[in-house]
């Protein structure tokens, strides 16, 4: 997430990379799970860097939600993992 991340405000990165960006956006949705908020707030999130990249109007705001939502996706499935080794007994 973080290389798309990178390479939506940097214009030679984006412009040369704008295919693996795209790549990048696809195998996030592949591995989703289709009904889960928070990966459905991701995917909007990453469209609206995307197409608002120039925007020196957004002070910021889009790049702090995507961190918010990336930090609440890392400890959610934290949480589950945790949850299914203490099942596991591991």
């Amino acid at each position: 997430m973080s290389e798309i991340h990178a390479a939506i405000y940097d214009d030679d990165k984006f412009d040369s990379l704008f295919h693996q960006v795209i790549e990048k956006q696809t195998y996030l949705d592949l591995h989703f799970k289709p009904n889960d908020p928070q990966h459905h707030e991701l995917r909007l999130v990453l469209s609206k860097l995307v197409k608002n990249r120039s925007d020196d109007d957004n002070d910021g705001k889009l790049d702090e939600e995507f961190v918010v939502i990336c930090q609440s996706i890392i400890k959610t499935e934290w949480d589950r993992l945790k949850a299914d080794l203490e099942k596991a007994k591991i």
